[in-house]
């Protein structure tokens, strides 16, 4: 009799278990779902203490690496000097560029979605500002990037390659000028008549670059150039429409241009980040 009721109460126990997992197997499979891969970039930080320091790339997969104190360059002339900053430079170009193009993929994602979590659209909203865009679909246009030599070939010249103050002091790349005193910058040693000018101060040089992009993503200047790098392939061509980004207009474009040919920079347009160094995470949509 008693193990009559022990196998009852067992079939009982077993019973209430088997439906207390059916009551809840809705919620584990709703988690799951909203549970979304997404790829995280391991970047590395290295402080420059002198030349030797800098690691060439003699691969196209390219180590994410964040280079600090640039002045180390400043020893350095020529040929040498070239070679340094492009391998200082190129894998803060390509973090820039895969941050922006993530970000960019996950809009595209969001474009599919037929609901909009409250995260979904600060995400949005947050983007639009930055780049000033009234549409999803203009968002996209305008974080479409460009080929890295048109990137190095303007950091070049902006920054007398990595040694003027500006890319030393607050690793501004572009000489972009601040005209918010409460955002983190530094006065130049030159004036605009009698008024004093400020320069952007960011907190490294990737950071230079991802603020290059929304600078050509948001004037009304770059529109023909947006429109060339959106429809075509060829940095020569792009380069003809940055025209407005100097004051030198053409005499600009043909620098640019020469820069580029001189010292081989297209060789540079198919570098990627060694996927290595990208993983693969799942977190809560």
């Amino acid at each position: 009799m008693g193990e009559k009721f022990n196998i009852s109460k067992n079939h009982r126990l077993r019973f209430f278990t088997f439906l207390g997992l059916l009551l809840i197997l809705p919620t584990i499979l709703m988690v799951a779902l909203r549970l979304d891969k997404e790829e995280v970039l391991i970047v590395e930080e290295k402080e420059l203490n002198e030349t030797a320091d800098v690691v060439h790339m003699d691969d196209s997969l390219i180590i994410p690496l964040v280079y600090e104190n640039i002045s180390v360059l400043d020893s350095l002339e020529g040929q040498e000097l070239k070679e340094k900053f492009v391998d200082v430079l190129l894998p803060s170009i390509l973090i820039a560029k895969y941050r922006i193009d993530e970000k960019r993929k996950k809009l595209l994602r969001l474009k599919k979605k037929k609901r909009w979590h409250k995260q979904d659209s600060a995400f949005y909203k947050e983007l639009a500002e930055a780049y000033k865009a009234s549409s999803a679909d203009e968002l996209l246009d305008k974080m479409v990037t460009h080929p890295n030599s048109i990137i190095l070939a303007q950091a070049a010249i902006e920054s007398g390659w990595g040694r003027s103050r500006f890319c030393k002091d607050a690793n501004n790349l572009f000489g972009v000028w601040s005209y918010d005193k409460d955002e983190p910058r530094i006065k130049a040693s030159f004036t605009r008549g009698d008024r004093p000018i400020f320069l952007r101060k960011y907190d490294n040089l990737s950071q230079s670059i991802e603020d290059y992009f929304k600078i050509l993503a948001r004037s009304g200047s770059y529109k023909k150039f947006r429109e060339s790098r959106k429809d075509g392939d060829d940095p020569f061509e792009m380069v003809n429409h940055l025209i407005y980004y100097s004051e030198l207009r053409g005499n600009y474009v043909n620098m640019v241009k020469r820069i580029m040919a001189q010292n081989d920079l297209t060789k540079y347009d198919h570098y990627k980040i060694d996927p290595e160094y990208i993983v693969v995470e799942r977190k809560l949509q």
